[in-house]
């Protein structure tokens, strides 16, 4: 028996015992991306801290697999979640319809050690999903999903460190600083605005140019589209500002229309699956 089980089982026990208080099914949507680039770049260590844990650029892919399944295990704890989502990104729709600049211009393509084995383990072990017909983003997939399973009853918990997602109202968390955050339906739409006003430098969308938080929330002290159209007119002219909210829009805009929605996974049966392959500690 590994030593993540018992914590497991008491997950699965929490989970019951506070599904009965507050008749919720709680569900993890998981931002994949940012699990899976966290544990394969190696982090930053001090000459003592590799002398007591190693050195994180000898790890082998085992020693992955299990910073990888000790991350993800920790994170449905801490949420109390036992039925989760995981999603990837792969190709996006985003770079057919980015005119104005090449969305995600100037990203290293370079991948770091280990990365595709991981992604593959990620789809092939805990069944983590990616679109590959309508070429969603995770962020895409999370925002459909968090849709649907609230339209059904269900309470989703989106996992992640990306600020985009603030355009989905709901309980978040963030793995990284493991804090919770609750986003209103008034913030999140008008952090949509906001975005779509400034763009987003991480993703190479530009925005209105010369147009930084200050500004924006200048231009959205009233009607937010009527506003936000205005200023794209008011900077571009007519045409010009009209095809770049419209673009700009489109590229910051979360898409909540995908279709092929698959039931939520249960964690016990992907301990099931390593409980056999690896050993992962807890701090």
């Amino acid at each position: 028996m590994n030593t993540y089980t018992p914590k497991v089982l008491d997950l699965i026990h929490n989970y019951e015992i506070t599904k009965q208080e507050t008749n919720r099914d709680n569900i993890a949507l998981i931002d994949g991306d940012i699990f899976l680039y966290s544990v394969c770049f190696a982090k930053k260590q001090t000459q003592e801290q590799i002398d007591q844990m190693g050195d994180q650029l000898e790890r082998t892919l085992q020693d992955v697999i299990n910073e990888l399944n000790n991350y993800l295990i920790s994170t449905l704890i801490a949420t109390n979640c036992v039925y989760y989502k995981g999603f990837l990104s792969g190709r996006s729709f985003r770079k057919d319809i980015a005119k104005i600049s090449e969305y995600k211009a100037g990203r290293s393509t370079e991948k770091p050690k280990y990365f595709s084995e991981i992604r593959n383990y990620l789809k092939e072990v805990w069944n983590f999903q990616e679109d590959s017909t309508t070429y969603y983003e995770a962020d895409d997939l999370i925002c459909s999903y968090n849709k649907v399973y609230s339209n059904k009853g269900y309470t989703p918990i989106i996992i992640s460190i990306d600020k985009d997602l603030d355009q989905i109202p709901g309980l978040h968390y963030n793995p990284r600083k493991k804090e919770f955050n609750d986003i209103s339906i008034g913030y999140a739409e008008y952090f949509l605005w906001y975005q779509a006003i400034i763009g987003d430098t991480a993703d190479n969308i530009k925005g209105i140019e010369g147009t930084g938080a200050v500004g924006a929330k200048k231009i959205l002290q009233d009607s937010y589209i009527d506003n936000t159209l205005q200023a794209y007119i008011n900077k571009y002219g007519l045409r010009k500002g009209i095809n770049n909210f419209t673009e700009n829009f489109n590229l910051v805009h979360l898409c909540d229309d995908y279709s092929e929605i698959l039931e939520p996974d249960y964690i016990k049966n992907v301990v099931n699956i390593i409980d056999n392959v690896v050993e992962v500690k807890f701090e």
